[in-house]
């Protein structure tokens, strides 16, 4: 990636899903990713699903509802979502789906976790450290291509 820093640079990056991981592992917040294990990733046609195994005991009880009596202290979470760049070095993984031990929350209750498990702001956006060489992003099974000037839309 830091071929993209030199005037004679290419205009995009192609990372695989082990390489994605690697980027979402290392760009979270060390205070939400000490929560997460095994971390891996699927990539979908616009979607980036995360994969991990959570320790429970961060989520407060309550915020679970009578779920929380069936978890272990590990347990498989899925995230899923866009992932955007917003600005130079900041990036925003929109949590639009979650479920934990399998079980899919609905909608008005991804927000709310997406904030006790993964950091998210107000909106569900986890922000990620990202190169301040990407200004754009776009999501494919085969790969994330990462470039290095926005894309016109089509």
């Amino acid at each position: 990636m830091d071929r993209l820093k030199r005037p004679s640079a290419p205009d995009s990056v192609v990372l695989s899903a082990n390489e994605v991981a690697a980027m979402i592992g290392s760009g979270i917040d060390w205070s939400v990713r000490k929560s997460f294990d095994s971390l891996r990733v699927e990539l979908l046609e616009g979607t980036v699903a995360v994969y991990c195994r959570l320790d429970t005991r961060v989520i407060p009880r309550d915020a679970l509802g009578p779920v929380a009596g069936f978890l272990h202290p590990m347990e498989p979470l899925r995230i899923a979502g866009p992932l955007s760049i917003e600005r130079p070095g900041i990036g925003r993984f929109m949590i639009q789906e979650l479920s934990l031990r399998g079980i899919a929350f609905p909608g008005p209750m991804v927000t709310q976790l997406a904030q006790r498990v993964a950091g998210a702001d107000s909106t569900g956006a986890v922000p990620l450290r990202v190169s301040p060489s990407f200004t754009d992003v776009a999501i494919h099974p085969t790969g994330i291509v990462l470039y290095r000037t926005k894309r016109g839309k089509s």
